[in-house]
């Protein structure tokens, strides 16, 4: 405390009525209660009154700025994740402290706290090197110090205060709902801040989109993507081009509904929240999206496969009637044109092995084009039969060959029995 006090920190008058305070209400405390047991907030009225009244007035004396001047960690993190701070406005960021890019060794460090901390209430931290340590607090503008309510080596409890004022005036600010940046700091100096209340995205909804979409809506999830009284901002970027803003249509702290605009094109896109605060430390890492080409028809290509299709009607063999010949052994076709069409299923792939009652189960499309064997889930197109199509270019290829090797046996065994083939004359 003494080398904080000759350093002329400007932590050392806040710091010292703070310490003195929080030493009266724990002296007067441990004289009733034994100073091994840890003070509890409330222990009856006669221990709890001097806890909150040292609790209280600790809070008042921080509840003040601190002096300028002060030179404090910069983030240690992509302080904008979507680019260079030329690329879009940054609503917010008032009245940034001093940056230095190093910080003291031996500073305590902050590895995770509470977010969607407002003023008022308590945010707990996990490190190292917490214990005994202070913090300073910033928000749009306001820079402060605030003790903690308890700490030990790893972690510590604060409470964010609610107004702070000027040590040379009497004039209060209330603390905003908004991001904020909080250092912890010991005898040896400070640590790199952590954010709160940042906006953090955790998916986008739908991942992909068409470019014919009629509904341009997204849905964008995650936490403190909007603060009380201020209006977020959302944007998409493809590639290294300029930023897209979005059109924002609905809001809450874990979900912004935004608009993409007409006409967007193809591509990856990434997007961003704004929540309206903290400047350039008000964005949130990306999330993604992906803008496919219109899988639909157009108007023309829909035209042209309409006349196709009535082209085919009038000149493609139908069939309005199907049956299986069980004596023939035929499947019998009767066609629009009047006309009778009959094939041996013996020749097809899919019905040649198939039982009389599976090929007597037969069903027409539609349109007549095509017949289905439902208990064999076969089709086939009537023109195709037509044409002497009965499979697959590999089965009919093995088919063949399986019929010459066949011929071929036969003819080898009548040779056989001849005697095999008759000598060369020599």
């Amino acid at each position: 405390m003494n080398e904080l006090v000759a350093r002329n920190d400007p932590w050392s008058r806040v710091r010292l009525s703070s310490v003195i305070t929080g030493i009266v209400a724990y002296a007067r405390m441990g004289t009733d209660m034994g100073m091994h047991q840890e003070p509890p907030l409330v222990t009856g009225k006669h221990h709890g009154s001097w806890y909150l009244a040292g609790l209280f007035w600790s809070l008042w004396a921080v509840a003040s700025s601190l002096a300028d001047g002060l030179t404090l960690p910069k983030p240690d993190m992509q302080i904008n994740p979507s680019g260079p701070p030329e690329w879009h406005q940054h609503p917010g960021g008032e009245g940034f402290p001093a940056w230095r890019d190093d910080i003291a060794p031996g500073a305590p460090a902050i590895g995770f706290q509470t977010d969607m901390t407002f003023p008022n209430e308590t945010i707990a931290v996990l490190g190292d090197g917490l214990a005994g340590a202070e913090f300073v607090l910033w928000a749009e503008g306001l820079l402060m110090s605030v003790p903690a309510l308890r700490s030990a080596k790893d972690r510590a409890q604060i409470v964010v205060p609610t107004t702070v004022s000027k040590s040379t005036s009497s004039v209060s600010r209330q603390v905003p709902k908004s991001v904020m940046l909080l250092w912890p700091g010991n005898s040896k100096g400070y640590g790199y801040p952590v954010r709160l209340n940042a906006p953090t995205v955790f998916w986008v909804w739908p991942g992909k989109k068409w470019t014919a979409d009629a509904d341009r809506t997204l849905r964008i999830f995650g936490k403190s993507l909007s603060l009380p009284g201020r209006e977020p901002l959302v944007v998409a970027r493809r590639d290294n081009e300029p930023p897209l803003p979005l059109k924002i249509v609905a809001k809450t702290a874990y979900e912004v509904k935004a608009e993409l605009p007409e006409g967007y094109a193809p591509g990856d896109y990434q997007v961003w929240v704004h929540n309206g605060t903290g400047g350039i430390l008000g964005w949130s890492e990306p999330g993604s999206l992906r803008v496919a080409p219109n899988p639909y028809m157009t108007d023309a290509q829909f035209a042209a496969a309409t006349e196709r299709g009535r082209i085919a009607m009038a000149t493609e063999p139908r069939a309005v009637a199907a049956r299986y010949d069980a004596k023939a052994e035929r499947i019998v076709v009767d066609l629009t044109s009047g006309a009778t069409f009959a094939f041996p299923p013996a020749l097809v792939q899919g019905l040649c092995d198939a039982s009389p009652e599976d090929l007597a189960e037969i069903e027409l499309s539609p349109s007549g084009f095509g017949l289905h064997w439902p208990r064999l889930d076969e089709d086939y197109r009537v023109s195709g039969l037509m044409n002497g199509i009965f499979g697959t270019a590999k089965w009919l290829a093995a088919r063949a060959g399986r019929g010459a090797s066949a011929a071929k046996a036969a003819a080898a065994r009548a040779n056989g029995a001849k005697g095999g083939r008759p000598r060369k004359a020599g």
